[in-house]
C-alpha cells in the first residue's frame, strides 16, 4: 500500500507542474501568438484491490466553442487590414467569430457627413483570420450585440430601428424602434432603451416591457445584467451643460440619484460598480461608485483619457491620447482594475489611430480592439487583449473631480416688485406652476429664438412696470383656472422635477428685430417655458403656448402621436403649410374664420386663424387658443355662443377630437372640455 501511494503521489506532482507550465505561460506574449511544448507523461499506478464507488457528479455545462485561448497576451488579425474604412463597432460571437463595422466616411477621425457615406457590416472567421460576410446598410447603423444562436442585432440612430440579422448578412429582420442610448444585454438577450418617455426592454420578437414612467429629456445609457439596473443621464433644466446620473432599478422601479454634473462624463458598469468617466476636464477623471450612488475612489490620467468597459468584467480599458505631430492622433492602451486601483501598459500604442472601438466578449473572457489608422490612406487594424496574462502592479493615480454646483441667481428682484412676487408665490402653490418676474428671468437661459428682456431693465416708470406685470398676473391666474385640478402636475418628471414655467418678459424680439410674437413656448430639461410679453398679453396667447408644451409632451410619450401623414388628411386636398412666419398673413387664404365665423360656409373652415396656415404645430395652438380664449374675440356680447358655433364647423371639430384623443391618453382628460 505505501508503494501505491508513492507512485500516485510522483503522478500527482507531474501533472500539477505541467498544469502549472501550461497557465505560466499567460505570463508572456508579444502581438504574434506563443507557442508552447507540452510533454507527455505516463506513469505506471497500481489500482487497489477494492475500489469504492464514485459519488454521481452532475453534467457540466457545455462551454461555447472559442476560436482562441488564453494562452497569449496580444493576437492580432489581419482579416481587415486591406480597408480603407474607418471603425465604428465591434461585437464577439459565442463560437469566437466577429462582426465589425465601418464607416465609408470617417477622414482623420471626423465625420466627412452621414448623408453621403455608408456603414458596412463584415463578419470575420476567428479562426480562418478572413472576411466571410459583408454587406452595406443604413448611414446610421451600429452594432449592439450578437446573439446566442449566431446573429447580429443593430440600431438605426437615424430612424431608430433595431435589427436582427442572420449571420451570413444575407437576411435582415426589423423589430422595432428604440431610441436615446439603446443598449443590449447579452445574457438576457433583451434590447434596454428609452422610449415614449420610459425605460423600455425589448425582447429580439419584438416585445416591449415599459417600466417608470415620466423621463423627459432622459437618457439610458448602460444596463447593468447582475442588478437589473439602468444608469440614467437627465437633462439640467437652466445649464445646457449640465446633466444628472441617477440609477434606476427595474425590480422594484426604485430610483437613486447619483450625481449633477457639468463635466460631460459618460457612464458604465464594470465589477458590480458605476464607473463615471470625465475625459473634458484639465484632467480625465474616473469615479468609482457603489450601486447607492456612494464615491469609492476616483482616478485621473491625462486629459482625454477614455475608458472602456462592460458589466461582464471588472477590467476596464484607458485609452490615453498622446501628442503626434500637432494633434492627438496616438492612442496608448492600459489595462486597469477599478476595483483594486491597479494598471498596466499593455504595450498597445496605436499610431495614427483616429477611430477606436472595444468590446469585452464574455465567452472567451477577452477584449477586442478594432482601430482604424490615418496613413497615406485609412486602413483597419484588429487586436484581441487577453486580461488575464497581464500582471496589474502599478498604481492609478488618485484625485478630487469638483463636480457641478449650482451658482446663487445672480440677478435680484428689485423692491418694487416685493408684492408682485408674493403675488405670484401665491398662484404658483395654487395650480403648481413656477413664475419668474422682473430680473428673475435673467438668471435663466430660455430662449432659443429671442432676446428676453426684463421689465425691470425697460425705461418704463416702476409703477408702469408693476402694472404691465400684475396685469399679466392676473391674466395668466384667470387662464389656469380653465384647466382640471392637477393639470400642471403631469408636466413634471420621474424626479418631481421640471413642470410648468412662465416668463413675464418685456419684450421678445429676434436677433434682426424684424419679427417680435406675444409669446413662446422653450422645452428645456424636463421644464415647459411659457415665455409671455407682458406688454401684449391676452386670454389666448396662454392657451396657444400651453397647447405647444401639452403637444411636446404627448410626442415625448408617444412619439409617433401627430404624424404629418394623419394630420394631412384633415386638411383640405393639395393644401401645404407656408412655413414662413414672417409672410403668412399676406396670403389671402379662405380657408378659415378670420374670427368672422358666423360669415362663412362652416364646410368651408379648415383653420381657426390665418397663423395656423404656417405648420401644423401652429395649426393645432391656434385651434386651442380659438376654443379657450373667446374672451379676447372683437364683441364678446355678441360672439357669447361662438364656442357652440366653432363645433359646428366639421373640420375643426375633426382637428379638435384628433387631438382630444391623444390628450386624453396621456394627460387622461381633453381639458379644454373642463
Amino acid at each position: 500500500m505505501k508503494n501505491d501511494r508513492l507512485v500516485k503521489l510522483i503522478a500527482t506532482i507531474l501533472i500539477a507542474g505541467s498544469l502549472i507550465a501550461g497557465i505560466s505561460s499567460c505570463n508572456g506574449g508579444d502581438i504574434t501568438p506563443e507557442t508552447s511544448e507540452t510533454t507527455e507523461v505516463t506513469t505506471a499506478v497500481t489500482t487497489p484491490a477494492a475500489t469504492p464507488t464514485p459519488e454521481p457528479t452532475a453534467t457540466p455545462t457545455p462551454t461555447p466553442t472559442i476560436a482562441h485561448g488564453p494562452h497569449q497576451k496580444l493576437k492580432e488579425y489581419e482579416a481587415l487590414k486591406d480597408l480603407k474604412y474607418g471603425i465604428n463597432s465591434i461585437r464577439v460571437f459565442s463560437d469566437g467569430d466577429m462582426v465589425v463595422a465601418t464607416r465609408n466616411d470617417i477622414v482623420n477621425g471626423n465625420y466627412k457627413g452621414s448623408n453621403d457615406g455608408t456603414v458596412a457590416l463584415h463578419v470575420i472567421d476567428g479562426k480562418l483570420d478572413q472576411v466571410t460576410a459583408e454587406v452595406d446598410t443604413t448611414p446610421g447603423t451600429d452594432i449592439l450585440g450578437t446573439t446566442k444562436d449566431g446573429r447580429i442585432v443593430t440600431y438605426d440612430s437615424e430612424d431608430y430601428g433595431i435589427t436582427v440579422w442572420t449571420k451570413d448578412l444575407k437576411t435582415s429582420d426589423k423589430i422595432g424602434k428604440a431610441n436615446y442610448g439603446a443598449v443590449y444585454n447579452q445574457e438576457e438577450e433583451v434590447i434596454v432603451f428609452n422610449r415614449y418617455a420610459s425605460v423600455c426592454k425589448m425582447s429580439l420578437d419584438g416585445t416591449v416591457t415599459r417600466y417608470l414612467d415620466k423621463l423627459y429629456s432622459t437618457r439610458c445609457l448602460n444596463y447593468d445584467q447582475e442588478s437589473k439596473s439602468v444608469v440614467l443621464s437627465a437633462d439640467d433644466d437652466n445649464d445646457n451643460a449640465a446633466q444628472t446620473f441617477s440609477l434606476l432599478s427595474l425590480e422594484d422601479s426604485k430610483v437613486v440619484d447619483v450625481v449633477e454634473d457639468n463635466n460631460y462624463g459618460e457612464a458604465y458598469f464594470c465589477g458590480g460598480k458605476l464607473l463615471l468617466s470625465y475625459p473634458y476636464e484639465k484632467k480625465a477623471y474616473v469615479e468609482v461608485r457603489d450601486l447607492d450612488g456612494k464615491l469609492a475612489a476616483t482616478y485621473k490620467f491625462k486629459y482625454g483619457a477614455e475608458i472602456a468597459t462592460s458589466d461582464l468584467t471588472d477590467k476596464m480599458i484607458v485609452k490615453i491620447p498622446e501628442k503626434y505631430g500637432y494633434n492627438y492622433v496616438k492612442k496608448t492602451l492600459l489595462l486597469a482594475d477599478p476595483l483594486t486601483g491597479k494598471y498596466c501598459d499593455t504595450g498597445i500604442s496605436l499610431k495614427d489611430t483616429n477611430q477606436i472601438a472595444i468590446t469585452y466578449d464574455k465567452y472567451s473572457e477577452h477584449f477586442f480592439i478594432a482601430d482604424s489608422v490615418s496613413q497615406k490612406k485609412t486602413k483597419a487594424r484588429l487586436i484581441e487583449l487577453c486580461p488575464e496574462c497581464f500582471d496589474l502592479t502599478e498604481d492609478m493615480k488618485t484625485g478630487e473631480l469638483k463636480h457641478y454646483e449650482r451658482p446663487e441667481d445672480k440677478y435680484k428682484l428689485g423692491d418694487g416688485y416685493k408684492d408682485l412676487r408674493q403675488k405670484a408665490d401665491g398662484i404658483e402653490a395654487k395650480y403648481g406652476v413656477k413664475i419668474l418676474i422682473g430680473n428673475e428671468i435673467l438668471n435663466r437661459d430660455i430662449s432659443y429664438s429671442y432676446k428676453l428682456t426684463s421689465m425691470e431693465k425697460t425705461k418704463l416708470s416702476l409703477e408702469d412696470q408693476i402694472s404691465y406685470v400684475d396685469f399679466a398676473l392676473d391674466t395668466v391666474e384667470g387662464n389656469l383656472s380653465k384647466y382640471p385640478e392637477g393639470f400642471f402636475e403631469k408636466f413634471k418628471d420621474y424626479r418631481g422635477k421640471g413642470g410648468v414655467c412662465f416668463a413675464m418678459v418685456d419684450r421678445l424680439v429676434n436677433e434682426n428685430g424684424n419679427f417680435f410674437a406675444s409669446g413662446e413656448f422653450v422645452f428645456k430639461g424636463s421644464t415647459s417655458y411659457i415665455v409671455l410679453d407682458s406688454n401684449w398679453l391676452d386670454h389666448t396667447t396662454t392657451h396657444h403656448e400651453l397647447w405647444h408644451a401639452v403637444e411636446n409632451i404627448i410626442s415625448i410619450v408617444d412619439p409617433d402621436s401627430f404624424s404629418p401623414e394623419e394630420w394631412d388628411k384633415y386638411n383640405p386636398k393639395d393644401f401645404k403649410y407656408t412655413e414662413n412666419f414672417e409672410t403668412y398673413d399676406s396670403i389671402d387664404y379662405s380657408y378659415m374664420c378670420k374670427n368672422e365665423c358666423f360669415d362663412l360656409n362652416p364646410d368651408d373652415i379648415y383653420f381657426a386663424r390665418q397663423y395656423g396656415t404656417v405648420y401644423p404645430k401652429e395649426d393645432r395652438a391656434t385651434i386651442i387658443e380659438s376654443f379657450m380664449g373667446n374672451e379676447s374675440w372683437y364683441d364678446p356680447d355678441k360672439y357669447t355662443s361662438c364656442l357652440d358655433e366653432f363645433l359646428t364647423f366639421p373640420h375643426l371639430k375633426a382637428k379638435l377630437d384628433y387631438m382630444g384623443d391623444k390628450c386624453e391618453k396621456v394627460f387622461g382628460s381633453r381639458y379644454w372640455e373642463n
